[in-house]
């Protein structure tokens, strides 16, 4: 079911504004108005609503201010709304829609019942804590965090691990991964969702995981960066390990004298 909630707190707010918004993108939406509800009052309609909605359906909103009286109880109904299955589309504010949300969970593989799914559980929290901020930031209020408290140090180097043949034109690998190791340790971290047994299909990207290294200095990260591609063990599938290592060897990449060019450079230079 498709509905349209729209709200207003005082007579000189304009409830029609929000129920043209709302119909100019989706005409056939059911509007439930609530009139007059101040900050502190409740709203019985959206209470009413909220009692006959099932999974699946669609509630509609000019704006995420709308939704609840302050960003905290609107987060408070987000978060009960999401984890119903209830989609939440905001007009004004895009990137908070429900669907942002799930479809960035959708990267990863469904939930495995291993040790995969602590992994899948975190993504979910953290993605829920971002939707909580951008709440807040549509209802006004400040960042937590200013730019004054974000401090950037050291040096981190990523490699994107993919089931494809470097060898062959970057030919992609589907398949079964029959055996998968990833290392560890302060500096080093690894995003993935792979397992032993997992079917890499042939359909969408082909990246494995994401291999991340921190350290006080580009030399030194190149150097961890090394370290840790050499504890990786994918089989089943080919990889782009080894072409990566040479990548991370090469003198140019080393001496930071690099550009667009150097990929195809480099693949003239083993041709």
């Amino acid at each position: 079911m498709l509905y349209g909630y729209v709200r207003i707190s005082t007579p000189g707010q304009n409830i029609d504004r929000q129920i043209r918004n709302i119909h100019r993108r989706y005409p056939v939406a059911l509007i439930v108005q609530e009139i007059y509800t101040g900050r502190t009052l409740d709203r019985p309609k959206w209470r009413k609503l909220l009692k006959q909605l099932k999974p699946g359906d669609i509630i509609i909103f000019d704006s995420v201010s709308r939704m609840a009286r302050d960003a905290e109880e609107g987060f408070e109904e987000y978060q009960k709304l999401y984890a119903s299955g209830i989609e939440l589309i905001f007009l004004q504010e895009p990137h908070i829609n429900t669907e942002v949300y799930r479809r960035a969970l959708q990267v990863c593989i469904p939930k495995t019942g291993t040790k995969v799914d602590v992994i899948l559980e975190a993504v979910e929290t953290y993605l829920m804590l971002l939707a909580k901020e951008q709440i807040k930031i549509a209802d006004g209020q400040r960042l937590e965090l200013q730019q004054k408290d974000i401090k950037i140090t050291g040096h981190a180097i990523e490699c994107r691990i993919n089931a494809e043949n470097p060898e062959k034109n970057f030919r992609p690998s589907p398949g079964k991964i029959t055996d998968v190791h990833f290392p560890g340790g302060e500096g080093v971290r690894v995003d993935s969702a792979i397992y032993t047994g997992y079917e890499v299909p042939p359909y969408y990207d082909s990246m494995l995981a994401k291999l991340i290294v921190h350290a006080d200095d580009r030399e030194e990260a190149i150097r961890k960066m090394r370290s840790a591609l050499g504890e990786v063990i994918i089989e089943g599938v080919d990889t782009n390990i080894d072409y990566q290592y040479e990548i991370l060897n090469h003198k140019k990449f080393i001496s930071g004298d690099i550009d667009v060019e150097f990929i195809g450079g480099m693949m003239n230079e083993t041709a």
